[in-house]
């Protein structure tokens, strides 16, 4: 029974290679979370500039209602 629970522990070479695709995958996760992080702030600036075209071009309109009212 003990020899049992021996040899169910992981060696060190088992142990040594597991902490390295551990180390691994912690980088690749590391890699796409700054990859999000930048499509999220990509994202957020091409909503925010759409936000400004889109209030400039009510503006726009408005101004140019306000005009054929007056010249009209």
């Amino acid at each position: 029974m003990l020899q049992r629970k021996i040899e169910t522990c992981p060696s060190n070479i088992e142990l040594s290679q597991f902490n390295k695709r551990l180390v691994e995958l912690f980088d690749q996760l590391n890699i796409k979370s700054d990859e999000n992080r930048k499509y999220f702030s990509l994202f957020n600036t091409v909503t925010d500039a759409k936000t400004l075209f889109n209030q400039e071009q009510n503006y726009l309109n408005e101004i140019n209602q306000t005009y054929k009212k007056t010249n009209g």
